[in-house]
Order: C-alpha cells, then sequence, then structure tokens
C-alpha cells in the first residue's frame, strides 16, 4: 500500500481554521503531521480511476505540482508567499489570496 504523495490540494476544515487561530502570526499550519492534526479533505483521497475525469471541485489550498493561474490573479498582487499569510505559505497562501479577490480555486 502506497501513501498518497500530494497533500497540499485541500479543502478546509474548522479543526484546521482553530489550529490556525491558536498559532503565533509567523507560524504555518502543515499537512501530514501528527504534531498538527488539521482533518481537513485532501483531494488525494477523491481520486477514483473509475470516475470521470473532467470532475471540478472547488478547494482552500492547492500544492505546487500543477498550478495554472490567470495573469488577471497576478495581476492583483496574488503571489506565492516566502512569508506566512494566515498561516500559510507559497501556493497554499496565495490561495488565501485569490478569494478575497472574487477567484475560484478548482482542481
Amino acid at each position: 500500500n502506497i501513501r498518497p504523495y500530494d497533500l497540499n490540494n485541500r479543502v478546509e476544515s474548522e479543526v484546521a481554521l482553530k489550529v490556525a487561530a491558536r498559532m503565533a502570526e509567523n507560524e504555518i499550519v502543515v499537512e501530514g503531521y501528527s504534531e498538527i492534526l488539521t482533518f481537513r479533505s485532501l483531494i488525494t483521497y477523491f481520486y477514483d480511476a473509475k470516475d470521470h475525469v473532467n470532475i471540478e471541485m472547488q478547494l482552500d489550498g492547492v500544492g505546487g505540482g500543477a498550478v495554472i493561474a490567470k495573469a488577471d490573479v497576478h495581476g492583483e498582487r496574488a503571489i506565492f508567499l516566502l512569508f506566512s499569510f494566515y498561516h500559510l505559505i507559497e501556493t497554499e497562501g496565495v490561495t488565501n489570496m485569490t478569494k478575497p479577490l472574487g477567484y475560484e480555486v478548482l482542481a
């Protein structure tokens, strides 16, 4: 049995939001560690080889393996962050920037 690889593409959970609320401003929530249980819905567990490949779902966080972003999103100053933004960094942090700007994050 092989452990799923991508734990960054996910839907947020109330538990993870509560964990983040207790953290210092510069701390980040990282998925996949027993020290930080988030109970997020991870897209890797939604995969079904028998299902239709063109199904879309909204996400709250994405990994950097395959990201396609519209130029307008970056024009609105949504960037891949090297610092903590609402307790997330990099591709996961940019998803937190895009939603208030009116964009959707889809997989």
